[in-house]
């Protein structure tokens, strides 16, 4: 069946082919958002670079965009420029237990007192140092190479604890070093965004540049996307009702903050085209512009109170936020006697796990996994 374009993309495609606004498209769950940059990409027809989230997604658009728009993470450029920036004679190399080793070496040359207290606290440190990253802090101490985003009266605010003097420290001497090793090229994945962030690190200048998921953008992509557009153009599609990755230090008003930083005139995508009519009737009280397509089927939502296994039919997908009741769920599935499939790797080698340790003492993980395949 042919695409037939709403006539909300039909606006989005007129103003990005016959205007030079920047654009903001709020683009609601289902809204067809990466078809519509695609269709942006092509009415465009000229050299432009679009960032997506993750890799995976890079290498879905890159087979939908045309040859002229290049696909990118923001990691991805961040370690390019890095590169550049270090130099050819530097090698750089990727560790993602970079800060885990620091942390023990620090706590390893700590005082008793504080080191037992350090021991004790070690992943609650662990995540205050990393919180501190992810959102552009740099301490004092740290090679000058570095401006932090976050002046370090402010560390407690984007920790959004206060913690003693021990941890703190402990957040600075780790970041310090942290700093100091990527100068020599020894770098975590965070450190890709990070370095080129807060050191002056220049990019290469797009004529355009397109950005997928712009909701999720943290403090540190904020800052290589003003390096990487300048005042040149920039188209971004987004939801701000999908904004779930604060705990990583994703901004919840990311695309406002676009919208001021770029003087971004505003558009929207309201046309659902995964969901029945219903479905979509359902969350208009959170999410009041969203609308089911024209021929989208009635469909049905029941809340159940309570629930059994038999109250779900048989090819259902349960879909939910957290892992512990999905686990829960499979648990009294597979004690009725019907088959789960679960379609998350993570929780798949966990449960296979629980499995195991609930059966004989000797019995094979390969075993349990076969039983509950079968």
């Amino acid at each position: 069946m042919k695409f037939e374009p709403t006539a909300e993309q039909l606006d989005i495609i007129a103003a990005a082919r016959d205007t030079s606004y920047n654009l903001c498209i709020s683009a609601r769950a289902g809204a067809a958002k990466t078809t519509t940059l695609c269709m942006i990409a092509e009415a465009l027809n000229q050299e432009m670079l679009c960032i997506a989230f993750n890799k995976s997604i890079v290498e879905e658009m890159s087979k939908r965009m045309p040859k002229k728009c290049t696909v990118k993470t923001m990691h991805s450029l961040g370690y390019a420029a890095w590169r550049n920036y270090l130099g050819r004679k530097t090698r750089i190399k990727v560790f993602n237990g970079k800060i885990v080793k620091l942390l023990k070496d620090y706590i390893a040359e700590a005082p008793e007192d504080e080191k037992t207290f350090l021991s004790s606290e070690f992943f609650d440190t662990l995540d205050f140092i990393n919180r501190a990253k992810i959102n552009g802090y740099c301490p004092p101490e740290a090679p000058t190479n570095f401006v932090s985003l976050v002046a370090p009266e402010h560390l407690e605010t984007i920790l959004e604890f206060e913690i003693p003097q021990i941890q703190k420290d402990a957040v600075n001497w780790v970041l310090r070093k942290s700093a100091e090793e990527a100068l020599q090229g020894n770098i975590d994945f965070t450190d890709m965004i990070y370095c080129p962030a807060l050191c002056q690190v220049t990019f290469p200048r797009p004529k355009i540049t397109l950005i997928d998921e712009a909701q999720d953008l943290s403090a540190l992509d904020h800052r290589l996307l003003k390096k990487i557009v300048g005042k040149r153009r920039i188209i971004a599609v987004g939801d701000e009702k999908q904004a779930i990755y604060a705990f990583r230090g994703a901004h919840t008003d990311s695309m406002s903050r676009l919208q001021n930083t770029f003087s971004m005139v505003e558009m929207k995508l309201t046309t659902n085209f995964r969901c029945a009519t219903t479905i979509i009737k359902s969350v208009n009280d959170f999410v009041p512009d969203i609308k089911a397509r024209p021929d989208a089927p009635e469909g049905e939502v029941k809340t159940l109170p309570f629930w059994s296994t038999s109250d779900v039919p048989d090819n259902s997908a349960v879909i939910c936020r957290n892992n512990a009741p999905l686990i829960d769920m499979a648990f009294r599935f597979l004690h009725d006697g019907v088959p789960v499939e679960i379609n998350n790797f993570g929780l798949e080698k966990t449960l296979y796990a629980v499995v195991d340790k609930l059966g004989k003492p000797k019995t094979d993980t390969r075993i349990a996994k076969d039983a509950l395949d079968a």
